[in-house]
Order: C-alpha cells, then sequence, then structure tokens
C-alpha cells in the first residue's frame, strides 16, 4: 500500500474488468457467432407449442389435470420465432434452446446499443465502449423441480462463445438483468407457473407434469410469459 492510502475496490475489480473486455476483443470468433437462429423452425411447430400451451393454461384455470405434456426443443424454438418475435425485450432479436438432461442451454442474439439506450442507468464508459454493438450471448446450467417448485442454477454465460468469468457475470446481471426484472431468480427456489407439478429437462425436449387435483394451484398466469418463467 503507498503512502498508506487504501486502493479503492471498485477501481480496482473495473481494471480487472477492463482488462478482460481487452483480451476479448482482440480473439477471433467462434462458433457461437455462426449460430443458426432458424435452422429447423416452422410456423406449424410453432403452432403446436401454442396449442400445448394452450391446454396447460386452460387446465390451470379448470382444475384438471393436463397429465404429462412432452415440448421438443423445436416446437419451443419456433414458438418463440413465430409467437412471441413481437414481446422480446428491446435489444433481444433472436432467442434460441437447447435441451440435455437436466441441462437448459440459451443463446439469446443481443443489440448492446438498443439496451443502453433504453437502460435507467448510465454503463460505466469503459464498459459502455467494448459492450456495443450486437453479440450471441449464452447461459447455461442445470434445471430441477418437484412438488410445483423449480430452480436453475447458472453455471455459465458466454459472450460470442467466450467463457465470462464470475465476477462479470454478476455485474450484467445486476445491470441488464435484475434491473428490469428484480423478481427473477436464480440459484433460488421458484414457484411453477400453471399448476404444473414437475417440468423434467430431457435430451431434446421437456417434458411438463401437472398437479393432481389435491395438489392444484390455480394462479392464473399470462400465456405468453409461460417460457420465460423456465429459462
Amino acid at each position: 500500500m503507498e503512502g498508506g492510502r487504501k486502493k479503492n475496490p471498485g477501481v480496482i475489480a473495473g481494471a480487472a474488468l477492463l482488462a478482460i473486455l481487452l483480451i476479448w476483443q482482440c480473439l477471433p470468433g467462434v462458433a457461437q457467432g455462426n449460430l443458426e437462429w432458424d435452422e429447423g423452425l416452422s410456423e406449424e411447430a410453432a403452432q403446436m407449442a401454442a396449442l400445448k400451451f394452450s391446454r396447460i393454461n386452460e387446465s390451470s384455470q379448470s382444475n384438471r389435470s393436463f397429465g404429462s405434456i412432452e415440448l421438443s426443443e423445436q416446437e419451443a424454438n419456433s414458438y418463440f420465432r413465430y409467437k412471441m418475435a413481437s414481446s422480446l425485450p428491446p435489444g433481444v432479436s433472436k432467442i434460441r434452446l437447447k435441451f440435455q438432461s437436466d441441462r437448459p442451454t440459451g443463446f439469446v442474439l443481443v443489440d448492446f446499443d438498443k439496451i443502453k439506450e433504453t437502460a435507467s442507468t448510465t454503463l460505466n464508459p469503459a464498459l459502455s465502449y467494448f459492450l456495443q454493438g450486437i453479440h450471441t450471448v449464452g447461459v447455461g446450467g442445470t434445471f430441477s423441480s418437484s412438488n410445483g417448485v423449480g430452480q436453475f442454477h447458472l453455471e455459465t454465460v458466454t459472450l460470442d462463445g467466450y467463457t465470462l468469468p464470475q465476477f462479470v457475470v454478476d455485474f450484467l446481471i445486476e445491470r441488464y438483468v435484475k434491473s428490469r426484472y428484480p423478481n427473477v431468480a436464480l440459484d433460488r427456489p421458484f414457484s411453477l407457473p400453471f399448476s404444473i407439478e414437475q417440468a423434467n429437462v430431457e435430451e431434446g425436449a421437456v417434458v411438463l407434469v401437472g398437479r393432481s387435483d389435491e395438489q392444484r394451484n390455480t394462479a392464473k398466469t399470462n400465456p405468453a410469459l409461460f417460457y420465460s418463467r423456465f429459462f
């Protein structure tokens, strides 16, 4: 410590973050930048997903269990592409999901310039310089659920294919996610909507299981927000 002066932790963290972003800017792009966002998607698959969501919603309102419903990757991604494109947050233009056993992964095409235009707070100038333009953000982790309660454990966040350090992830979540969605549940249990008892992430699909009559919770949720409650 020079001259008995303490170093500001915020300055140290900012310098470290700036160094990471400088290194990232100098690296070549990788596979995620070439993600085929619309590959295999169709309006028919989107309509199939919409019908399944409608069945779940109707079951929630009528106090009848919907049993078990499987939603495939193709149906989920097609639903985002053809049914929810106009409902995506400002700056988000594409979403692509991938399902593996207990491990959902999502990729989002983000225009950071548009996000900054609608942000309620001003971003640090150094970060603002680097977090600009359009990039692919990837989010991966594990998901588990039982008894009407789910939990997503965040493991990795990538920017154009490069894994970001945890403190950078924490900063971005606070700045871009929690500032807009203060009730978002990361690494915390949350109630599954639509009287869903369990959501099982399997290879290429999610299997939703309805609650039995005695377990039902008749709270109603907007169907357009249904899928975002899981991912």
